[in-house]
């Protein structure tokens, strides 16, 4: 071989090497993307991961993978079942071709937004032998809003027993249609403040119906009975927030909370989204923080807000605004009660954020020292004082509590992970490294390597998923003795 070719691949092999353990991915900077979870990093909590403890994990299927609209295509498919069904039932020659058809034609509404029957011919015969409840479906399946909301009504007109199929999605769907009409700023000005409140009002009695035509026996398609909680839940705080001094007077956070909380405390993501929605615009409006500051649920969720890291950019661009709410809310009192509730080690990381650290240090004296989040505080205010070994040993009194973990999770899950299918998305797992216990285990790894507790480092690394982390220790600080 060449010696420059040698050479050569020397040099590359080396670059390699290098690459592998010092290209970035050091524990530190892995800890710190997999949730500020380095020591040099903010500690932060996650919010979804801290309503995960509070709440119950999420567990039900979700329309739309955590976003709040049913889906559109998952309702078309199965309504377009239901049609199917009908129309094999009746005898039809042709059922399983003109079933196609149809669901074909529904397709282009949603995808383009063409009115059931622009496209296709040879649906209409076939539409207009299914019974009257699917008939109108699909008569409302048209741009025109004012077309849609009268067949959708029409259909609600029905005597239950013929409308039991499609009920619960025909309350949905008006309730919608009604809220887009109020969020069109040009038709509330035409509409005028009065009948918007109508609308509004009107809106809410339709959403609030899916729950009970569900109960009836309705099918609760794409999960429109979730769907319709979040935009009750919606009706009450963005939505006549956005209309402004017109619906200023409709809107009811409490009630707002109060829907998204029995939505996540059933197991849906719908909830934690908005919840997390909410409370960035209660941080930054004007009265947002007295008005949570009333109310023990707002103050809790206010709290855990304000403890939160930004899991992605939506929420980083309000940084600043986020750093003015804590001051503020810091400044309200919280953290002079005498008695130590769930809020208190959160009061504790936010004082300590702002470089109180008296006050950090006496308010976490109060938590339960197997506390995850505590733990890692203490652990904190000892490393400020250049004490290792007490900051290690105050995360290792909370590491009974978490448990042996003898699946390591998978590695590279950064965020919530979720499966499609035919019903579609369902929530799987999230990854524990934005958890509290996810974190601690993190920042212990980092406190024993530089110990030199190596396969300790090791063992906790892989606990807590960090993946480059676990390959800094296992290939470029330990060796085979």
């Amino acid at each position: 071989m060449p010696r420059a070719l040698s050479v050569v691949l020397f040099l590359i092999g080396t670059l390699i090497a290098a690459y592998a353990c010092f290209d970035g991915d050091t524990p530190e900077n892995d800890s710190l993307r997999n949730g500020d979870a380095g020591m040099t990093g903010e500690l932060r909590l996650g919010f979804y991961s801290e309503l995960a403890l509070i709440y119950g994990k999420v567990n039900k299927p979700d329309p739309c993978g955590g976003r709040m609209p049913a889906d559109r295509w998952v309702a078309i498919g199965q309504i377009a079942d239901l049609i199917e069904a009908e129309l094999i039932q009746s005898g039809r020659a042709e059922a399983k071709a003109e079933a196609e058809l149809i669901r074909a034609e529904m397709g282009n509404y949603v995808s383009g937004s063409l009115a059931f029957g622009e496209l296709l011919t040879g649906a209409g015969d076939a539409a207009e032998s299914l019974p009257a409840c699917y008939r109108l479906y699909l008569r409302s399946l048209t741009p025109d809003r004012a077309k849609a909301i009268a067949a959708i009504e029409e259909l609600l007109a029905l005597p239950k027993e013929e409308r039991r199929p499609l009920s619960a999605v025909a309350h949905y769907r008006r309730g919608r249609l009604l809220e887009f009409a109020i969020r069109d700023e040009d038709l509330r000005e035409q509409a005028g403040k009065e009948q918007t409140v109508e609308r509004l009002r009107s809106m809410r009695e339709s959403l609030g119906a899916v729950e009970g035509a569900i109960q009836e026996g309705s099918p609760d398609i794409a999960w429109v009975g979730a769907a319709a909680r979040g935009w009750l839940a919606d009706s009450h705080s963005h939505l006549p927030m956005d209309a402004g001094e017109m619906l200023k007077e409709e809107v009811d956070i409490r009630r707002a909370a109060e829907l998204l909380l029995g939505l996540r405390a059933d197991g849906y993501a719908i909830g934690q989204t908005d919840l997390r929605s909410l409370m960035s615009w209660l941080a930054v409006k004007p009265g947002g923080l007295e008005l949570c500051r009333e109310d023990p649920e707002l103050r809790r969720l206010m709290t855990l807000y304000l403890c939160a890291h930004s899991e992605s950019w939506i929420y980083r661009q309000y940084e600043e605004e986020r750093e003015t709410a804590i001051a503020r809310w810091l400044e309200k009192g919280f953290g002079d009660s005498v008695e130590a509730d769930e809020n208190t080690v959160r009061i504790a990381l936010l004082h300590y954020r702002k470089g109180n650290y008296g006050l950090s240090e006496r308010l976490v004296a109060k938590c339960p020292t197997d506390d995850a989040a505590a733990a890692m505080l203490r652990s904190r205010l000892e490393l400020r004082l250049g004490r290792r070994l007490e900051a290690a040993k105050a995360l290792e009194q909370a590491l009974p509590r978490l448990g042996v973990v003898e699946d390591f999770p998978d590695w590279g899950v950064q965020e919530d992970i979720w499966e499609t299918g035919d019903k579609g998305w369902v929530f799987v797992k999230r990854d524990q490294t934005n958890s509290a216990d996810g974190k601690l285990r993190a920042e212990l790894a980092l406190l024993k390597l530089a110990l030199g507790d190596y396969p300790a480092a090791l063992r906790l690394n892989l606990a807590a998923g960090l993946q480059w982390d676990s390959r800094y220790v296992a290939e470029c600080v330990m060796t085979v003795d």
